[in-house]
C-alpha cells in the first residue's frame, strides 16, 4: 500500500508500505526489539548492520544487542534485563548458538513474538558440517524462518513484511493500553459525585440497549442507584446498580433493608413479588468476596462475586426476592466499569438483547 496512511487507535501508521510508531501511545516511548544472535561472525554482523538495524530505526524501533550495549554488569543479567525489556524479539539462528535458542525461548515463554532469521544454508544438511550443528534444530524447523544469503534487497522486503504483519497487534495493544490509562488518569480527577453519576448514566445505558425499561415514577428514593425492568417469558427481570465509594457493612444492609420494604403501592409491590431481582454494587475499592459471603450467609456463589439465592425468611414475610447480588468493584474508569458490568450481566444470564 504504498503512499497510503493507515491509522491504527491513533498510535501508528502504515506509510511507504512500512508501520511506524507514532508516539507509540505513550509520548518518547519506543518500541524495542531484541537482536538474540552469534557473535563476531561477519556474514551475521552484516545483516545486523545492513539490515536490520536499519530498518528497525526506519520503523522507530529501538534494536537491543547485548554486545552493541555499553554496560557495567554480568553479560548474563544484562541480556535477562533487555529481553525484560524489550517488545518482540529477532532470532538469528544462523551458527546455532545454544544461547539463541534460550533467548529466543524466553523471549516466547514471555509472550514476545519471536521472527526467526537465518543463513540459507542452515536449512539443509552439510557435507562438512559431521554432526549437524550448523542444520536448524528439528524444534524449529517448522517456524516460517527467513531464509538470507547477504544483506540484499530481497531480505529487507521479507524481514519489512513480517515486521509489518507483528507490530500490528502489539501497537493496537499499546494504543488500548495508552487510552486505558488517560481514561483512568481522568476518572481519577473527578469529584466523588461525578464518578457517581458516570457510572449510574453509563449503566443506565447498557440495560437500555439491552431492551430494559425504566418504572414511570417508581425510580429508587436513594442516592447513587439506577433500577430497571424487562418483561421476560413472563416475568419480570429487574436490575438495579447500586454505587457506592465502598462497600461497608451497615450501608450495605440499609440498602438491602430499604429495597425488600420501600413504599409500593398493592399493584407494583405483587408484581415486583413475582420478579427477579439482581442487585448490582458497584465500588472503586475492593470488594472482599469473603466478607460479602458473611453478610449473604443464605446464598451461594456460582462465580466470583456473584451470590446467588433467597431466605425462607423472605419468602415468608413476602418481600422482594433478591436472587443475586452481585459486586463490581476495583473501579477505575467508567470503560472499565462498561466492560466489568456487561461481562456479569452476562453471567447472569442478563446481556440478550
Amino acid at each position: 500500500m504504498p503512499n497510503q496512511l493507515l491509522a491504527l487507535s491513533g498510535s501508528c501508521q502504515y506509510y511507504g508500505g512500512l508501520l511506524t510508531l507514532r508516539n507509540g501511545g505513550s509520548p518518547g516511548v519506543k518500541l524495542k526489539c531484541f537482536i538474540a544472535s552469534a557473535f563476531d561472525w561477519d556474514d551475521v554482523d552484516a545483516i545486523y548492520d545492513k539490515v536490520v538495524k536499519k530498518l528497525l530505526r526506519e520503523m522507530d524501533i529501538q534494536p537491543l544487542r547485548v554486545n552493541r550495549t555499553e554496560h557495567n554488569d554480568d553479560i548474563d543479567d544484562k541480556i535477562m534485563e533487555l529481553l525484560d525489556a524489550s517488545d518482540l524479539c529477532i532470532a538469528d539462528l544462523t551458527y546455532a548458538r545454544p544461547s539463541v535458542y534460550y533467548e529466543a525461548g524466553y523471549a516466547f515463554a514471555s509472550g514476545k513474538p519471536v521472527i526467526y532469521i537465518a543463513r540459507g544454508d542452515h536449512s539443509r544438511p552439510r557435507d562438512d558440517d559431521e554432526h549437524g550443528n550448523r542444520k536448524i534444530h528439528f524444534d524449529l524447523q517448522m517456524k516460517n524462518i527467513i531464509w538470507w544469503t547477504s544483506p540484499n534487497e530481497a531480505f529487507r522486503q521479507r524481514l519489512k513484511s513480517r515486521l509489518n504483519h507483528v507490530l500490528r497487534p502489539l501497537l493496537r495493544q499499546r494504543a488500548l493500553d495508552s487510552q486505558k490509562r488517560e481514561a483512568e488518569s481522568a476518572f481519577y480527577t473527578l469529584p466523588m459525585y461525578r464518578k457517581s453519576e458516570g457510572i449510574i448514566e453509563a449503566g443506565k445505558a447498557i440495560l437500555e440497549r439491552l431492551g430494559f425499561l425504566r418504572f414511570d415514577g417508581q425510580e429508587l428514593r436513594f442516592a447513587d442507584s439506577a433500577f430497571r425492568y424487562k418483561l421476560v417469558g413472563g416475568k419480570y427481570q429487574q436490575v438495579v446498580i447500586v454505587f457506592m465509594p465502598a462497600l461497608k457493612k451497615k450501608e450495605f444492609q440499609d440498602w438491602m433493608q430499604y429495597y425488600m420494604w420501600r413504599d409500593l403501592d398493592d399493584g407494583m409491590r405483587d408484581s415486583i413479588k413475582k420478579s427477579e431481582h439482581y442487585v448490582f454494587f458497584c465500588t472503586l475499592g475492593s470488594i472482599s468476596r469473603t466478607t460479602l459471603a458473611s453478610w449473604l450467609k443464605w446464598y451461594s456463589h456460582p462465580f466470583d462475586g456473584i451470590f446467588g439465592g433467597a431466605t425462607t425468611s423472605q419468602k415468608l414475610l413476602k418481600v422482594p426476592n433478591v436472587n443475586f447480588v452481585v459486586a463490581v468493584d476495583r473501579i477505575k474508569s467508567v470503560e472499565q466499569f462498561n466492560a466489568d458490568f456487561v461481562l456479569r450481566l452476562g453471567q447472569c444470564d442478563l446481556a440478550e438483547s
